[in-house]
């Protein structure tokens, strides 16, 4: 099974080839594929001992544009927009290769070494994602049966988006699990344990957050768990990066959990303990993704898990964020110390 990687737009950062590397060198047995419409940064994958796969920019094939969106097209590299068009991309990769199963990772996610991948090879149904909310799933880790199961995908995504101009790429996955249950599996995001969860989750989203739990033997992250640990991304904070806080429209609880680092992540809940495959680092952070400093960075997070809320100033995130005024006077005082 091939392990995907889709970035779109005309700057790549660095976090995405680092983690192409890690990927590559912790499943050397698995082919690990940068799929882009930007060539220098296929080209700069084949560097880090990856396989590239350029596609056209998909606005330009597709037959949803930016302008069926309400999402505003500035922001950030059209976020919203290419978040939904990355499964047209795979949808282009498939077709090349029509029966290959493969496993979508989004660049931001830190497959642990203990990641079920012969697992997931052998399930029956079409697709497999985690869910963030039951509003929401997230295309954190997307299992892909063949290319009648992403055209599907990429079909009742255009559909559903067209119709429904707000629409999100974690809202269509969402949407698209409900609609067609026997199509789609959904990876547990907990442990089976009442617990878990704040005290307004019901049986319904208690029982799809742990839904196959027994299956894999652990758990997957949608976001819950990588932001707990390695901070929410500081640009939606004014350069805040909040670490080990708990998010209140998040219905697991991370903070109930001792989280140790042995030879696997283990969180750890009354008489359970259970594995944690794949963490979403929403902070984005370079040192998670190195391999060289992956291990020690996340068993440093993790050792300091139970200390409470933690705020950390970025300080050239915040310089961004400022306008333009500010940023110029803050600079000055900056430069006068």
């Amino acid at each position: 099974m091939n392990i995907i990687l889709v970035y779109l737009g005309k700057k790549v950062p660095k976090y995405v080839f680092l983690n192409l590397n890690l990927i590559r060198t912790q499943f050397p047995h698995n082919q690990t594929v940068l799929v882009t419409d930007n060539e220098n940064a296929a080209k700069k994958a084949q560097k880090y001992g990856a396989l590239s796969f350029l596609v056209p920019p998909p606005k330009e094939v597709w037959g949803l544009k930016p302008s069926h969106l309400s999402h505003d097209i500035n922001f950030r590299q059209s976020f919203w927009y290419n978040s939904l068009a990355r499964f047209y991309a795979l949808l282009l990769y498939a077709t090349e290769f029509p029966k290959n199963q493969f496993l979508h990772v989004e660049a931001d996610v830190l497959l642990l070494p203990n990641f079920p991948i012969k697992l997931l090879s052998k399930i029956s149904t079409s697709l497999a994602f985690p869910l963030s909310t039951i509003e929401n799933a997230a295309a954190s880790t997307v299992f892909i049966k063949n290319f009648e199961s992403i055209k599907n995908l990429v079909d009742f995504a255009e559909l559903t988006a067209k119709s429904v101009p707000f629409s999100t790429d974690m809202s269509i996955l969402a949407l698209y699990a409900s609609k067609f249950p026997e199509r789609v599996m959904l990876l547990p995001t907990a442990p089976n344990n009442r617990n878990s969860f704040t005290k307004s989750t019901n049986q319904n989203s208690f029982s799809k957050f742990t839904s196959n739990s027994d299956y894999f033997k652990g758990i997957f992250d949608a976001n819950t768990w990588g932001q707990f640990l390695t901070g929410e991304d500081e640009r939606n904070f004014y350069g805040i990066r909040r670490i080990y806080h708990h998010i209140p429209h998040h219905s697991i609880e991370p903070r109930k959990f001792a989280i140790e680092f042995n030879q696997s992540v283990q969180v750890k809940i009354e008489n359970l303990t259970i594995d944690l495959f794949s963490l979403h680092i929403h902070s984005k952070e370079k040192a998670l993704f190195d391999r060289r400093r992956s291990q020690k960075q996340l068993r440093r997070l993790i050792s300091k898990s139970e200390s409470g809320t933690v705020h950390q100033i970025k300080l050239l995130v915040l310089i961004k964020l400022l306008p333009n005024t500010l940023k110029k006077l803050f600079l000055r005082i900056i430069g006068n110390d």
